[in-house]
């Protein structure tokens, strides 16, 4: 963001320093179309990428900052995602090509890949919806469990004689990767944009079976989002709904540590995996 005084002192010839070193970028550095998930998250500096003159979006991103700050601009790179597919599916990976500054109390972005004219945040931060409705059949053999879905047979892992577990799909939506890559404190505000997703998964039971374990509801309501996770049966099936709805496009410092322990409890592989038992 722009210093607030320099701003209001020098708002048209600021902004037009900032379209400037926007277009250099774009125009005068090659892109490199290679994504940070096929660069297996490494990267290089800002210093690197123009001596190099050439990077991906996210290395081109750091350098448009770099270039930002030095100009006199408190800059800061937001989030955004690219789609990585991973065995026919799609998920979206927290990446960036876009740096954000406040110009005359209004929040502005310019795009490391692109020239054009400022945007309001939020504008090509859209709003990431994904809905998933799975239904999984299991049925037994003997003492072996099977497993059956929408797509075909479903992999089940024998953790003990009798006793199975089932994973559940991962969440494919734009929080599925990121509360790794997040940092242990924060000094500026995370920009990521809103999101919405919704899981509900049912499986139905045979008689001589019954699930290991006990109804779950765990629910995050915060400022910037909300968060629930349930388990529960009814009759012979199990339903397992999951849902997690962000409404800030910004998560401020003082929000941040709620941030990232919201997302590792949506992440958290034990509210994706059910335990089953076959009985005689």
């Amino acid at each position: 963001m722009l210093c607030h005084g320099f701003a209001q002192r020098d708002g048209i010839f600021a902004v037009s320093k900032a379209k400037k070193i926007n277009e250099h970028v774009v125009r005068n550095l090659r892109l490199n179309n290679v994504s940070l998930a096929q660069t297996g998250m490494r990267f290089r500096n800002a210093g690197e990428v123009w001596n190099a003159n050439c990077g991906n979006a996210f290395e081109k991103t750091l350098l448009l900052n770099g270039l930002l700050q030095l100009a006199g601009f408190q800059s800061k790179v937001a989030f955004c995602y690219d789609t990585l597919k991973c065995n026919g599916k799609d998920f979206y990976f927290p990446q960036s090509e876009y740096v954000t500054f406040d110009w005359l109390d209004q929040k502005y972005e310019l795009s490391a890949t692109h020239a054009g004219k400022l945007e309001p945040v939020g504008k090509s931060l859209n709003s990431k919806l994904v809905s998933v409705d799975d239904n999984y059949i299991l049925t037994t053999e003997g003492k072996t469990l099977k497993c059956s879905g929408k797509k075909g047979d479903v992999e089940l892992h024998q953790i003990a004689e009798g006793y199975y577990s089932l994973t559940l799909e991962r969440p494919l939506g734009v929080f599925g990767m990121m509360p790794g890559l997040l940092v242990g404190k924060r000094t500026v505000p995370v920009v990521c944009g809103t999101a919405k997703e919704m899981y509900r998964y049912t499986v139905t039971l045979p008689k001589n079976v019954r699930w290991v374990g006990k109804p779950i509801d765990v629910t995050v309501n915060k400022p910037f989002g909300y968060m629930q996770i349930k388990m529960v049966q009814k009759g012979n099936e199990v339903e397992v709904v999951r849902t997690l709805s962000l409404t800030e496009a910004e998560i401020p410092v003082a929000q941040y540590n709620d941030f990232k322990a919201m997302l590792l409890k949506w992440t958290d592989e034990n509210y994706k995996r059910l335990v089953f038992a076959v009985e005689n």
